[in-house]
């Protein structure tokens, strides 16, 4: 467009293309390399700047309206790695709301609202209607052009953020469909609000869907009336206006049975009508709501005891561990399932930054809706108006859904509340006239030190977000191949991990399960030593590093590590049994008792436990309840050497059965043949009893 200035330019490319960086060689694919993205058009633009200012000797401030709150706000969340324990998580949020932050500032310097605008909104509705167009063909046709964890997915691998994207988009163009100006302009405006409230049925995403109902009961009625108070000579009529908009809403109801075969009340409506069944609901796997509502609770509890300035940046699920049964059972909290977000965004800010920084957040927004109302009461031309709603609209869509997720951690929703922060901004100085705008003098050598830092800090950046890059992909390379079995390349990949960033240790955690199994229980002990000054509450890891001591010969540190695990998760049998084991081998036989037999009553039984408390009981005098135990390991698994083995000393050396003793000791020479156990067996035969055997894994 004539006069668009290269800022204007590289912010439009941003908003066009970064939803498109999808990697499917990473763990998360297409989250982290669209943050990554959004991060480099930030750094270019920043630099692009910095030139056009020492150009023009001069720069130009954006209004203080809605850019302080985000400044605030932004830097408030770099405050937090002071006092956070995982710095790597709290950098990477800081980092991205930063990256928005300057976007929005850039568009907020914009003197002429209406140059830059254009663009960026059309480069806004080319990617979310391409984007809603896939995800509709994923559901339709099952498309398999891009990786998606749960279809459809579209650009972004979880349906749910896609649909966040499509609904934050779509008041734009409802605007779009009304302002003053071209037919073909309406009506691809028309088309790209179609494919994306079409694409959010799909989704099935209740929160996205609840917030549409909110955005059409206020967002179209309200640029109805603008339309029916301006005349027809500024803009399509209001009852044109309305047919719109009714069609738009009818839209769905025709074709979603025409595609699906199923009525507009199964995609739309059922979803958010089910809600209080699901709670209420009871089997085995909680529902979605029942999971939120423990996370909702276990979270409150956390804000209270961290209430002013929080855990820190992203450090929710660094502390969930101590709280996932703090006030309501999380069913799904387990070894292999961590919980990283708290699934209600206001809640989230509160944990992660305290009472200072969700108030610094709310008023964010509410500056905000505040712009909004603002331009669209006082605004000279109807267009700035209408278009005022439709970035309200943005920021309303985004404040609903976010009662029930996590956009602000995504890597969209920030960028397009820049969008509509940066653009009210700018209208609203372009409103007030130019002579608000505040033009500081800047000499050369003052112009050169800006870009020279601008420069530098963007190739600072660009070098951290590669290695984050080159982090995710040894770190999925390391879970694929410890999916495989292949412990000696997953140890290798997991340690390439955390030296491409070194404060990022998931690649650790992974290695040192692989040293686990390659038999290095020493070298395990290291790399789990280091997850755990990060993530000191990672059941997984205590667990593992538990296991790793024991073997090198540290039962009793081994024991305090599981023990760690147990606190943390009571009813976990596998820890329980893990902790049994280790007291065993630290010759505690009476807590290995009680141990073991709580791993049994909480599912943790095995041939194993079984030997392991048979032993234990022997050992502490309880002879015929360990010839139960052994018994009953061998109903788990006739074939469990270890079992026969306790037996046929039991039998032999304390109950004087030799007969039953001889064939427990043949079966046992019949499992293991030609081990050197064997040999080791017939001369332990002559002179001990079962206390002296070992169970399986110790």
């Amino acid at each position: 467009m004539k006069g668009l200035s290269p800022i204007g330019f590289v912010i439009a490319l941003a908003f066009f293309a970064s939803p498109f960086f999808v990697f499917p060689g990473l763990s998360e694919y297409a989250d982290l390399p669209q943050t990554v993205a959004v991060f480099g058009f930030a750094s270019l633009a920043m630099v692009t700047w910095a030139l056009l200012s020492l150009r023009r000797r001069a720069i130009f401030l954006p209004p203080l309206s809605i850019t302080v709150e985000a400044a605030a706000f932004t830097a408030w969340s770099f405050l937090s790695l002071a006092w956070a324990q995982n710095r790597y998580l709290a950098l990477s949020d800081a980092a991205h709301f930063l990256s928005c932050f300057l976007i929005l500032f850039l568009i907020a310097a914009e003197r002429r609202g209406m140059i830059p605008f254009l663009p960026a909104a059309a480069s806004l509705l080319v990617a979310w209607t391409a984007a809603s167009l896939l995800g509709t063909a994923q559901a339709l046709f099952h498309v398999n052009w891009v990786e998606q964890s749960v279809t459809p997915s579209s650009l972004f691998a979880n349906r749910n953020m896609a649909a966040q994207y499509a609904g934050m988009a779509l008041p734009l163009a409802l605007a779009g469909m009304v302002i003053p100006g071209s037919l073909l302009r309406r009506a691809a405006a028309f088309a790209g609000a179609a494919a994306a409230l079409l694409f959010i049925l799909f989704t099935g995403t209740r929160a996205v869907i609840l917030s549409m109902v909110i955005l059409f009961l206020l967002i179209p009625p309200a640029m109805i009336h603008l339309l029916a108070g301006a005349g027809r000579k500024e803009g399509p009529s209001a009852k044109a206006a309305a047919i719109l908009f009714a069609a738009l809403i009818a839209l769905p109801m025709i074709t979603a049975p025409v595609l699906t075969g199923r009525g507009f009340l199964d995609t739309g409506v059922r979803p958010l009508s089910r809600i209080g069944s699901e709670l209420k609901a009871s089997g085995t796997a909680p529902t979605s709501p029942q999971v939120r509502l423990a996370l909702w609770k276990n979270g409150i509890e956390m804000a209270k005891d961290h209430v002013l300035l929080g855990v820190g940046g992203g450090n929710f699920e660094v502390f969930y561990p101590l709280y996932h049964r703090a006030a309501a059972v999380d069913r799904l909290f387990d070894f292999d399932r961590k919980a990283r977000f708290v699934h209600n965004e206001y809640l989230q800010v509160l944990i992660d930054y305290g009472a200072v920084g969700l108030f610094l957040y709310l008023v964010f927004l509410v500056s905000l809706l505040g712009g909004t109302v603002r331009l669209a009461r006082s605004a000279r031309r109807i267009e700035i108006r209408l278009i005022a709603l439709g970035l309200g609209g943005m920021v309303l869509v985004y404040s609903v859904f976010s009662f029930f997720s996590f956009p602000l951690h995504r890597s969209m929703p920030p960028l397009l509340l820049a969008f509509a922060g940066g653009f009210l901004a700018s209208f609203d100085r372009a409103e007030r006239g130019s002579g608000t705008a505040r033009r500081l003098p800047l000499r050369f050598a003052a112009g050169a030190v800006l870009v020279a830092l601008t420069v530098t800090v963007g190739a600072v950046g660009a070098y951290g977000a590669i290695s984050v890059l080159r982090s995710d992909l040894h770190y999925n390379n390391a879970l694929t191949a410890e999916r495989r079995g292949e412990w000696k390349q997953a140890l290798d990949e997991g340690i390439a991990s955390n030296r491409a960033c070194r404060r990022r240790v998931d690649g650790l955690a992974v290695a040192g399960a692989a040293a686990l199994k390659l038999g290095d229980p020493a070298k395990a002990a290291r790399l789990l030593e280091k997850v755990l000054e990060r993530r000191p509450w990672h059941t997984n890891t205590l667990l593992n590093l538990g296991v790793a001591l024991t073997a090198s010969g540290s039962p009793e540190k081994g024991a305090r590590y599981t023990a760690a695990v147990v606190s943390l998760q009571p009813e976990n049998g596998r820890a329980r049994a893990n902790l049994g084991f280790q007291y065993l081998r630290g010759d505690e036989p009476s807590r290995a008792v009680e141990q073991l037999s709580a791993a049994i009553e909480r599912g943790g039984d095995g041939a194993d436990v079984r030997t392991s408390l048979g032993i234990a009981l022997h050992r502490i005098g309880k002879e015929r309840a360990a010839e139960e135990a052994f018994e009953k390991a061998l109903e788990i698994d006739e074939g469990y050497g270890p079992a026969h083995r306790s037996l046929a000393a039991l039998c032999t050396g304390v109950f004087s059965e030799p007969v039953r003793g001889a064939f427990h000791a043949r079966r046992y020479e019949e499992i293991e043949k030609d081990s050197i156990l064997v040999k080791i067996f017939r001369n332990e035969m002559k002179k001990i009893g079962p206390g002296e055997v070992r169970p399986a894994g110790l």
